[in-house]
């Protein structure tokens, strides 16, 4: 019986959740490179760079969840724009998996060398493959071929960014128009067309505490929640605090209460000032089956 509910949790989360490789709920990105989950984010930095980043989620299941992407960022300041391009690729095993090409750009308002808002725009093509033959027996649907199936769509991200002095605050939406991708049976009772994607709203607030001239913390909170509200799935809010030492190393945690890893650790350097590396850590979470430990790791080198 719990194998079976595992799966069929599993299959929850491959045909709402992956259908959005941006949207991953167990990524720790909006804390270190906020650009993939906000447009307006483009180009905080105001730097050239590529980042890449790997994350990874043990169920000790063919189901296990693995995301990968890389992106490249540019700054020009002269015209306060910034622009990016972004590939994602992620899986919830053999089950499905979604490939996104994204590009970004960000207009940035600037009243004072500390005081700015950005707005951002991010067009998403994107590919999402199911194999249903792998739930037949497990998830049976009229409404379903059970075949190999896969959709290719296009939709947009839109975002907000505003900062002033330590205090920063960003929103975003994610899959503004919600396309179908794969269209259920003619003559099915759903209300739904087929399996589309999810619309998320993101907020993240952070304000940075000066301890000194060294050391600085930062507690933060990211808001995320699905446009569909009739699932205990569908809302998120991490609590995080960081703790860095002359802006090149940084220590973190973060508390996420209602996620199967509700404590993640994350440590991170700059290595001559051009090379960032982060690492996370999630605790695994014992009272849920046997869900493992989530890991990610985040690389950036700037250009310029």
């Amino acid at each position: 019986m719990m194998k079976s509910t595992f799966i069929i949790l599993c299959i929850y989360l491959g045909l709402s959740q992956i259908a959005n490789s941006q949207g991953d709920t167990y990524s720790r990105l909006p804390f270190y490179n906020p650009g993939m989950f906000n447009p307006a984010a483009t180009g905080l930095e105001s730097k050239n760079f590529i980042t890449t980043n790997i994350s990874s989620k043990r169920y000790n299941t063919e189901f296990d969840p693995l995301r990968f992407d890389i992106g490249y960022e540019r700054t020009i300041d002269k015209i306060n724009s910034s622009f990016a391009v972004y590939y994602y690729y992620s899986q919830l095993g053999s089950l499905a998996n979604t490939n996104t090409l994204g590009l970004s750009y960000s207009y940035k308002f600037k009243f004072s060398n500390v005081h700015f808002l950005k707005f951002g725009i991010q067009l998403n093509i994107i590919r999402h493959y199911i194999d249903y033959s792998r739930i037949i027996s497990i998830y049976p649907d009229p409404c379903i071929d059970y075949i190999e199936k896969s959709g290719t769509k296009a939709d947009i991200n839109l975002g907000l960014w505003y900062s002033w002095k330590r205090l920063t605050i960003g929103g975003s939406v994610l899959n503004v128009f919600r396309p179908v991708f794969i269209p259920f049976n003619s003559g099915c009772s759903y209300e739904e067309e087929g399996i589309r994607l999810q619309r998320f709203f993101t907020f993240l607030a952070k304000y940075e505490i000066k301890l000194s001239n060294s050391f600085d913390l930062t507690p933060a909170i990211f808001l995320y929640t699905y446009s569909n509200y009739n699932s205990k799935f569908s809302d998120y809010l991490d609590y995080s605090l960081n703790f860095s030492y002359k802006k090149w190393l940084n220590l973190g945690t973060v508390y996420s209460p209602g996620r199967f890893s509700q404590w993640t650790v994350f440590a991170g350097a700059k290595i001559i000032k051009k090379i960032n590396i982060q690492f996370t850590y999630g605790f695994p979470d014992n009272n849920v089956g046997n869900i493992g430990p989530f890991l990610e790791a985040f690389l950036s080198y700037s250009i310029n």
